[in-house]
Parts: structure tokens; sequence; C-alpha cells
């Protein structure tokens, strides 16, 4: 930012100078004793036992609310936590009237990290963080942590984590004589896989939809990359790795036709029944799917199935996908709802307090680096064996920049409409790459300026 020079109209600026700040001072004095007060306020409420009600904003379930909740107070009884119902979908509009009616909930997740910096709805926890003698970066996945990071400050936590995975129907592999992969499958194994468990004639095919599979194929083909062609300072739309990938599932579906989506909704109700699950019934031989899924192919598939990490070309990264969960920055009781956040994210007490309550362990990978939580975790009925290796490659996995990465969301309009003329034949990846990383840089660009506008203020 340019500072005008101080020696234009220097009397005039000087008595104004001198006006605002005693203004500034008094109005800055006021506040920090507003501040205080709220604070010896809060402390007084805890130490005489009088109960502190916090609100909260979640997409989440009533159900598992509700048992997050309990669970929670039963540990913290000088704090109550109520639901925020009038939040929901879509989840940033809402959040943005709440705002404007001064009635943001003390706690919510966010769809969008540096949309809730810039507005000025989030508080930065890094003076919380850094007080807490419980907190250690190092006991957590610091690729995930550090994407709601930004120069330095944590504007929001991980609450939740799962990870990208492949589902393999075995019983159908082993009905089509065809060898289950393991884990050092490659993208040609897939392919050849998808082809051989296709058998059109029985309304059987080998992979669900490819083309779901686009955003996080290119780190694949080049794991320099990060999810979406992004390599640390720009997006590489023109890169070899995103031509070849886009390619790669053209072919899975133009050629090859190993997808149900291939054919018409008409078509595919006549072969499964109207709003029917192919995959449920047995009918697909491998699924894109996230292990935010495991507990519902636990209990719904009648079939034997295994977890497999996405392939790659020549080694591979698992794509992460994480949400946020952040404090509101006019709250009237940030420590309460400090504590209430820290035991959602990095609290161990936290993670084993929600499994008591009966919240599924199986819906979120833990964010807490701890053996005893892994036990847990992995020792539950609706978590495959084979998410050990999955687990394994997390530290180094990619993570969706959906809610965290500046401007990705008008990105991926822009990622969507190329994909949707590369589907009609409009366009060639090849061709349009160039295009796209200008028009996509120039939307980080923007959305960066005005992140670190907001958080400079």
């Amino acid at each position: 930012m340019r500072v005008k020079p101080l020696f234009q109209c220097l009397l005039v600026v000087l008595l104004i100078l001198t006006a605002g700040l005693a203004g500034c001072s008094n109005n800055q004095g006021a506040s920090s004793e507003s501040k205080n007060k709220d604070s010896e306020s809060e402390e007084k409420a805890s130490d005489s036992g009088e109960k502190i009600t916090i609100t909260y904003g979640t997409w989440q379930e009533d159900k598992e609310v509700d048992q997050v909740i309990k669970a929670f107070e039963e540990t913290h009884p000088n704090i109550d936590v109520k639901k925020d119902k009038s939040l929901g979908w879509p989840w940033n509009e809402k959040l943005s009237a709440a705002a404007a009616a001064g009635k943001l909930p003390d706690v919510f997740w966010t769809f969008g990290v540096p949309t809730a910096i810039t507005n000025g709805w989030l508080e930065d926890l890094t003076p919380y963080l850094e007080k807490d003698e419980d907190y250690n970066p190092e006991n957590t996945f610091e690729s995930v942590l550090k994407t709601a990071n930004y120069d330095g400050h944590q504007y929001a936590m991980p609450h939740s984590m799962h990870a990208i995975v492949m589902l393999l129907n075995t019983d159908l592999f082993e009905k089509e004589n065809v060898p289950v992969p393991d884990s050092s499958w490659t993208l040609d194994d897939l392919r050849k896989a998808s082809v051989q468990l296709t058998d059109y004639n029985n309304q059987q095919f080998g992979f669900l939809n490819p083309r779901a599979y686009r955003e996080v194929l290119p780190v694949q083909f080049d794991n320099s990359l990060e999810w979406g062609t992004w390599d640390g300072e720009q997006y590489n739309f023109s890169s070899a790795a995103y031509v070849d990938s886009q390619n790669y599932i053209n072919t899975l579906w133009n050629e090859d036709k190993v997808s149900p989506s291939v054919y018409t909704q008409e078509e595919r109700d006549k072969w499964y029944g109207k709003d029917k699950d192919p995959w449920t019934l047995g009918k697909i031989g491998i699924r894109y799917d996230g292990t935010w899924g495991l507990k519902g192919n636990t209990d719904n598939n009648k079939f034997n199935w295994t977890v497999l990490p996405v392939p790659g070309v020549d080694g591979y990264r698992v794509p992460l996908v994480a949400d946020y969960v952040g404090i509101s920055k006019n709250s009237k009781h940030k420590e309460a709802s400090y504590e209430f956040l820290k035991w959602l994210t990095f609290s161990k007490e936290g993670w084993f307090d929600r499994k008591d309550a009966g919240v599924p362990v199986a819906r979120s990978i833990p964010l807490i680096n701890d053996e005893e939580i892994w036990d847990a975790y992995l020792s539950d009925e609706a978590v495959p064996e084979e998410m050990k290796e999955i687990i394994q490659l997390i530290p180094d996995g990619t993570v969706d920049p959906l809610k965290a990465h500046p401007g990705y969301t008008e990105a991926l309009n822009i990622i969507g409409s190329m994909n949707e003329k590369f589907d009609k034949g409009e366009a060639n990846p090849s061709d349009v790459g160039a295009e796209m990383d200008q028009k996509a840089n120039a939307t980080y660009e923007k959305a960066t300026e005005e992140l670190d506008k907001a958080i400079k203020e």
C-alpha cells in the first residue's frame, strides 16, 4: 500500500491527524476495555460455575450433532452448545446473511476459508494456539493444517479429513477371472481392468464414472503438481500432465466405454431400476469414491470389496479432502468457543469422547497422529484393512483446494466450462491450456490480493 507524502498540506494534515489520533485513541481504549470486560466476564462466569452458552453452525446431520454436543457438554459442564438451525445451503450465502444480522454462530464450519476471512467473519486462532500447551502441529497432518494458514495466521482448523480412493468389487474381479491389483497398481492397470470387467450385454461395467476423476488425475501423471495442476505458485493446465490426464479420461469414456454413465439415464433406469445405484447392485468393478463412504459401503454392499489408492503413471499421491471450522470474530465467548473448537479438532480426548458417544469412527480419517487413535480407527468394522497403506500416504497427500485455496471456486468454474466443451468435442485440452492458465491464475491473484488486504486490516 502506498503512503501519500506527508509534506502535502502539512498544517492541515497535522491538525487532522491530531484530532484523528485523539479520537482513535479513545475508540481503541474503549474497544480494548470492552474486550477485556468480555474476557473477564467470561472468566468470572466460568469460575463461578455459571454456564456459558455458545452457538454452533454445522451442516452435519442432526443425529451426529446431538451426539457431538452431548459428549462435549458432559466433559465441559460449564459450557452449553446450541446448534444454529438458521444456517443451511448455500452455506456462504447463509453465513453472509447471519453476519449482516450480527448473528454469526460462535463456532462454525466454513465452506470457504478465504471468503470468511475476506468478509471479516473469522477470528485469528494463532494467539490461542500459541499459548495452548496441548497444541503441537507435529501431532497433526501439517500438509492439511497449512491449507488454512495464511501469511503465518491460522484462521481455521481442519475438523475432518477424507481420502479419495478406488473401491474394487473383488467378487466381480473373481467372476471375470481378472486379478485383483495391489496398491502398486498403475493407470495402465486401471484401464486394463476396467475394459476386462465391462460386459455390456449384462449391463456390467468396469468403472462407474471416469469423468468424476478428472480433477485429481493430473497430479497422478506428474507427482510434483498439486490437486488442480497447482504447483505452489500457479496453475498448469498447459502442462503435459493435464493434457495426458484429460485424454486418458476421454479414452475410457469414448473408446473403451467402460462406464454406464456413457449411456442415457433412460437406458440406465431400464437396466438397474429408477434411482438405483449400479455399484450397490454389484454391477460395477471399480468406483472412484471417498472414505466418507466407507460405512455406507460396509452397511449396504452385498459383495466383497476392497480399497486401493488412486493409481498413477509412475508413483502417486493420495488426494485428500478437508473440512474446516473457525471462531466468529464477533463472538462474546471466544475462550469457550476455542475450547469447543479444540475438542472438535486436535484434542485426543475429544476424539475418544466422540467415538464413545457413537459418532461413526469411519466418518473421518483421524487428524491426530496418535497410536491409540490409529488402533481404534483401524479396528473399526467399517474401515478396511487396506486403509493402512493409504494412511501412510497422507503426509505427502495433495489437498482439495475448494474450501481453502484463494480463488479456486472461480477457477473451478473455468475448468467446468472447458470440461463441457471437451465432452462435446468442441475443444481439445492441448489447445486451450494456455487460456485456462491465464484465467485461473488471474482469479488466484485477485483473491489473494483481497485476502492479504483483509489480513492486514
